[in-house]
């Protein structure tokens, strides 16, 4: 942008051309300057203060200055006012301002004849008026970052407001909790929100409870404008752990249909006919005259003239648990290397104490006065907003290393004693798809595919199985 607007005025700015660029370094930690035209001379460039725009000034008074580019006026000052006046100053010195943003130049401007041109004054000042109140407002919400205050507006359900911050309210954050572990025992939003209601007679849209999941209050965190996220700034409602659990299970769901993710039986939606890759439904018999019932299943939408044939549900069940447990059996006995997920889990575990260790560093500078406070809170916030995007990849990544878990999941007495939700969790967890040959016979009719829940890191279970 800058260069072609460099490039607009070649023929008129010949001499003495320089450029001003000013930023805020609680809006913006780095400046960036793009490519300019190579008749600038000389760059100025503010970090905070405004000293070399101060300097600029004294300059006008000791030698000759053409032209002056800014990437906007609202660099010329905090207000309309302080930036008129710069205008004006500069203007008596017979320097051509050129602002990139709003598209303002002094000589175009120097004589208003006409309503058009008037108008056109107007507008600018208009967008500088508005750029202002934009820097003005991110830098109240970057203070408020920097002091670990949480941004404008009421408090998340569950907390109070104070002073210093979010503070738990003893009345409504135990029913946020019960929500949270309903949740996590049923992986199911509907089901929880019937819990609330018949418990506590509160009631709520899934949408507000699929806020409730995701907002970072509820974990100690608080989230402001541009997804920024700054850890471990009030009490927490849920525990890390059950926030990364939370946070698998709305990622699994995610590849499921909604009557697929709160059904009652933990195949939903995994099955798929190896044959004519449909997926499969669970049906329901009920004969009440003989007094029983049973579960069977049947392909969705089968394209074949003769449909493939309907599978009891209990003997593919029954299958898909010995087959786990002897392919988890086959990788607790294998000697294997440290698993490559555990591997980057403690690598980031480690960054993060790092960056705990700078913190008491930066504390400690500041009490004995080496450090000035608002530097200090500087640092300290960069520090806090890098350690909470390292905390947000550590609490994705699966649970345990692969060895471990299978060590639990290779024993089928286990499967027995979980209940259906948490059969659901697990299969969720580490299996994509199960292909059932409706066809063959039940030995060979199972093909599992096992992925990891971070596909970013390339160690799939199949890929595990086959080292």
């Amino acid at each position: 942008m800058i260069t072609s607007v460099g490039e607009k005025y070649h023929n008129k700015v010949t001499v003495n051309t320089i450029a001003y660029f000013y930023k805020n370094p609680f809006i913006n930690w780095e400046t960036k300057l793009e490519s300019l035209p190579d008749q600038v001379e000389k760059i100025y460039e503010d970090l905070g203060d405004r000293r070399q725009l101060k300097k600029i000034l004294n300059d006008c008074e000791q030698e000759k200055v053409e032209c002056l580019i800014l990437s906007t006026l609202a660099s010329l000052g905090d207000n309309l006012e302080e930036i008129e006046a710069t205008i004006t100053y500069l203007e008596s010195f017979n320097v051509e301002i050129i602002s990139l943003s709003e598209e303002y130049k002094t000589s175009d401007f120097k004589i208003i004849d006409n309503p058009g041109k008037r108008n056109k004054l107007r507008e600018i000042w208009a967008r500088v008026g508005k750029e202002l109140q934009r820097r003005r407002l991110l830098l109240y919400h970057a203070r408020k970052r920097m002091d670990s205050l949480p941004p404008p507006g009421r408090a998340p359900f569950g907390y109070l407001r104070s002073n210093k911050g979010y503070i738990i309210d003893a009345v409504n954050a135990p029913i946020v909790r019960d929500f949270f572990r309903n949740f996590i025992l049923s992986g199911s939003i509907r089901s929880s929100l019937k819990y609330l209601e018949e418990k506590y007679q509160k009631k709520l849209s899934p949408s507000t409870a699929r806020n409730w999941l995701k907002n970072p209050a509820y974990r100690g965190d608080l989230l402001y404008i541009k997804n920024i996220i700054v850890s471990d700034t009030h009490p927490p409602i849920i525990t890390r752990q059950e926030s990364a659990q939370i946070e698998r299970i709305l990622k699994n769901n995610k590849k499921f249909a909604p009557k697929s993710v709160s059904s009652q039986y933990c195949l939903a939606g995994l099955l798929k006919c190896q044959t004519c890759q449909s997926s499969l439904r669970v049906n329901t018999v009920n004969n009440k005259k003989k007094g029983y019932s049973y579960l069977y299943l049947t392909p969705k939408t089968c394209p074949k003239n003769k449909s493939c044939k309907s599978l009891p549900y209990d003997s593919v069940l029954k299958r898909v648990i010995e087959t786990i447990c002897s392919i988890f059996g086959e990788i607790q006995n294998s000697n294997k290397p440290e698993d490559e997920i555990e591997r980057c889990r403690n690598i980031q575990k480690k960054e993060i104490q790092r960056i705990k260790g700078e913190l008491e560093v930066i504390r400690r500078l500041e009490n004995e006065g080496i450090l000035e406070t608002q530097e200090a809170k500087k640092i300290t916030y960069r520090l806090k907003e890098k350690m909470s995007k390292i905390q947000q990849k550590v609490d994705q990544m699966p649970p345990n290393t692969l060895e471990v878990i299978a060590k639990s999941l290779s024993n089928p007495q286990l499967w027995y004693d979980l209940s259906n939700s948490e059969k659901r969790f697990y299969l969720r967890e580490f299996i994509d798809t199960i292909e059932v040959n409706m066809e063959a016979s039940l030995d060979d009719k199972l093909e599992l595919n096992f992925v990891f829940a971070n596909p970013q890191i390339n160690n799939s279970w199949q890929n595990k199985l086959n080292k």
